[in-house]
This record gives C-alpha cells, structure tokens and sequence, in this order.
C-alpha cells in the first residue's frame, strides 16, 4: 500500500471518528432537555465518544509518521510507535479503569507524559521531514513553547497546577500558547510553500548516453507524484 493510500484511509477515518463523536454531542445535549437516555447507556456512549476522539488525534498525527515512513525515516516508525502506545494506554483508562483510578495514580501520570512526549515528537519529525534544518530559528521557538505548554497542563492535571497558573502565571501560560499558534500557523505557511517548490522544481536534467540525474528532492518529488497518480488510477 502506497502512502498516499494510506493517508487517504487515515484521513476517511479521522473524519468518520470526528463526525460520528459530533453526532453523540449533539445527542447528549438533546438529552439535557428530553432525558430519554438512561444512565447505563449514557456511560457506554461517554465511553464511545471519547473512544472516536482518541482515535480521530491518532489519525491525525499518524499523518505526519506515514510520511516519514514512507521515506524510510526511522523517526517515523517510532512516532507511530508511541501513537499507538498512548492510543492504548487511553483506551484502557477509557473502557477498564474508568472511575477506578484516582487522577492522582500513577498509570494516570504515565498515560498523560506519554502523550505529551508523542505529541512533541510527532511535531518535531513532521517539520524535519518536510523542511529539515530550514527556517531552524522558527522550529525552535515552536517546540520550546509547545513544550512549556505540555508541561503545565500535564503538571496541571497530575494536581501541580500552582506551579504553572497560580495568581498571574496564567498570563505568561496565555502568552506562551499565543505565541506557539502564531509560529505553528507561520511553519504550516512555509511548509506548504517548500512543498510546492519542491513539486515545481522537478526537472529532468538528460546527460550523456541517455541517462538523467535528479537531486534528492527532485527524486522525492517524483515518487510523490507517482504514487499520487497511481491512486488516481485505483480510484477509477
């Protein structure tokens, strides 16, 4: 299976999980008025729903893993790695240890910086693959917020919130996560952009002897486009 194929199987899947979790929203909040759902089922549904929003946010990062993959990048395999170990760990929490577990238990504090960790390094592999060591200022900036951020909600939901919201620390949280938004929209921008520069500079270069040379985005390029139009041939 191509990556294009899977990305575009990951992408029905998120969309489904994200469209069916917004129907069971819908559905609990007709419940306030009607209350025609019992109590048995609206713990099952509750269950569901967060079921298709764990699944829906590994879909979404196992994008960026599949392209890294596809390229051979052993970072790729092991961000889909930790996706699938905090999927499983907040899946069980979800259908076994549901009102079990205290907030404050281990299992809870290990889900929860597993996650954080996976979150952080399915960013940092999803920007080195497209652009690499470009615009390296901006990268930096980008994950040293996104870090702070994960650490005081993760530290806010082990029960440390003081450290990071206490009287006005909350406002340097707001700034922070202000300014990590602004630099995540500026990458999206200037990956989207080397991207299709990427894609417009392929060239064929014919030597001697009939023979071409392509430098290594040109070549990446070109398998790209292949595989995007070998999924256009199976969709037919």
């Amino acid at each position: 299976m191509t990556s294009a194929k899977l990305k575009k199987i990951l992408t029905l899947v998120t969309i489904v999980c994200l469209a069916t979790a917004g129907l069971i929203g819908i559905l609990f909040l007709i419940n306030i008025k009607a209350n025609f759902i019992g109590e048995d089922a609206t713990s099952f549904l509750i269950k569901v729903l967060f079921t298709l929003l764990i699944v829906f946010a590994a879909g979404l990062f196992l994008l960026n893993a599949v392209e890294s993959i596809s390229r051979k990048n052993v970072f790729g395999f092991i961000s889909a790695g930790l996706i699938a170990v905090s999927s499983v760990l907040f899946l069980v929490f979800v259908w076994f240890l549901w009102k079990k577990i205290e907030s404050g238990s281990t299992y809870f504090h290990v889900t929860w910086i597993i996650s954080a960790i996976t979150i952080l390094f399915n960013v940092i592999v999803g920007n080195v693959i497209v652009i690499g060591k470009k615009l390296l200022p901006l990268q930096i900036i980008d994950y040293v917020t996104l870090l702070y951020i994960e650490v005081a909600i993760v530290s806010a939901i082990c029960g440390a919130s003081e450290l990071f919201f206490a009287d006005t620390r909350w406002l340097i949280f707001a700034i922070i996560a202000i300014v990590w938004v602004v630099f995540v929209i500026i990458l999206s921008i200037k990956k989207k952009a080397i991207t299709r520069e990427a894609v417009s500079q392929v060239e064929l270069k014919p030597l001697a002897n009939d023979t071409i040379t392509l430098n290594k985005a040109e070549y990446q390029a070109l398998l790209d486009r292949i595989a995007d139009l070998e999924n256009q041939l199976a969709n037919k």
